[in-house]
């Protein structure tokens, strides 16, 4: 398993000057699998909601562009299936 540290660590915090990285991600628990600093909610009122973790550990970049559109949030799972429920 790939966990979203690893993505941010490997992708998105070490992006060079002038890249701009665009992720779509369809994959079961693919909410913020970039594990970016901020994260729009339409069920938050369409307002980007502080992502942050609590520990205070930097998981942006150094002013480089990271966007990720994934086939949920991060408190959901996308299925096409109804056997895991």
């Amino acid at each position: 398993m790939i966990v979203d540290n690893e993505i941010n660590d490997t992708i998105v915090r070490f992006l060079k000057s002038g890249v701009k990285l665009h992720a779509t991600i369809d994959a079961f628990r693919s909410g913020i699998i970039l594990d970016l600093p901020h994260v729009y909610s339409t069920k938050n009122r369409n307002a980007w909601i502080d992502n942050r973790p609590p520990s205070g550990v930097f998981k942006g970049n150094t002013g480089r562009h990271a966007i990720s559109i994934s086939a949920c949030e991060d408190d959901q799972l996308d299925a096409d299936t109804s056997a895991y429920f």
